[in-house]
C-alpha cells in the first residue's frame, strides 16, 4: 500500500501522538465491539487473498478513536456540550495514535470550555458510542465471548483427557 492510500485509510502514525487516556468501561467495550465488528465485516475481503499486517487490527481500533474523537469535534466544537464526564481513577487507560491537528483541536476546545483534555476525551467517546454504536451490538459481542468461552473450556477439558492417556489414537 502507498504512502498515499495509508494516510487516507488512517493508517500513518506519521504527525501522531500516542494518547494514554482513562475510559469508562462500557465506553471502552462499545468500541471494542466497534472495531470487531469493523474487522468482521472486513474478513471476507481478507480471505480473498489481502494479506493483512498484523498489526492492523489495532490499527482500526486505534482509527476508531480517532473517529470518535474527529466526529464530536464535527457535532461540538462551535457548541461544547452542556456536561462532560468526570474522570474516575478506576476507569482503564487507553492506548492510541491520534493525529495532531486533532489533538490540537480537542485541547483548544477543552481549554475554551474549562475543563481537562481527559474530560473533553471521556465526554467525546461516551457520545460516540451512545449515538453510533447500538448496544445491542455490544450484547451481542459479549453473547458470543461468554458462549465461546464456554465451548473452549469444555473443548480443552476433553484435550487434556487425550493427551493423559497412554495410548495413542
Amino acid at each position: 500500500m502507498s504512502k498515499a492510500k495509508k494516510k487516507r485509510a488512517g493508517l500513518s502514525r506519521a504527525s501522531k501522538t500516542m494518547q494514554f487516556e482513562p475510559v469508562p468501561p462500557a465506553v471502552y467495550e462499545a468500541l471494542e465491539t466497534e472495531a470487531w465488528f469493523r474487522r468482521h465485516l472486513d474478513s471476507p475481503r481478507r480471505r480473498t487473498g489481502i494479506k493483512a499486517a498484523a498489526s492492523d487490527s489495532s490499527r482500526a481500533k486505534e482509527a476508531i478513536f480517532e473517529e470518535a474523537l474527529r466526529w464530536f469535534l464535527a457535532h461540538f466544537e462551535g457548541h461544547p456540550p452542556e456536561h462532560f464526564e468526570r474522570v474516575k481513577r478506576s476507569w482503564m487507560r487507553a492506548a492510541f495514535w491520534l493525529s495532531d491537528d486533532v489533538l490540537e483541536r480537542c485541547r483548544a476546545m477543552a481549554q475554551r470550555a474549562g475543563v481537562d483534555k481527559r474530560q473533553l476525551f471521556a465526554t467525546a467517546l461516551s457520545l460516540y458510542c451512545q449515538r453510533r454504536v447500538p448496544q445491542e451490538l455490544v450484547d451481542f459481542r459479549q453473547k458470543i465471548y461468554s458462549e465461546a468461552s464456554t465451548l473452549y473450556r469444555k473443548h480443552r477439558v476433553s484435550v487434556r483427557k487425550a493427551l493423559r492417556t497412554t495410548s495413542a489414537p
